[in-house]
């Protein structure tokens, strides 16, 4: 069983990389707006992929 020092260290280490993590996303560049019409393309172009894969599948 890991002692208190070790799941100390554990839970330092993940919080360290979750931070790291975030910094990246705000690194990544300017924010973009979501709304219902943007989940709405991204649901569009999950059906495509998944059409084309079963259209792949198919032949």
């Amino acid at each position: 069983m890991p002692t208190v020092e070790e799941r100390e260290e554990r839970r330092k280490a993940k919080l360290e990389a979750l931070r790291a993590e975030i910094q990246k996303g705000f690194d990544s560049g300017p924010m973009e707006e979501i709304d219902d019409q943007w989940i709405e393309r991204i649901k569009a172009r999950g059906r495509e992929r998944l059409a084309a894969r079963k259209l792949d599948k198919n032949v």
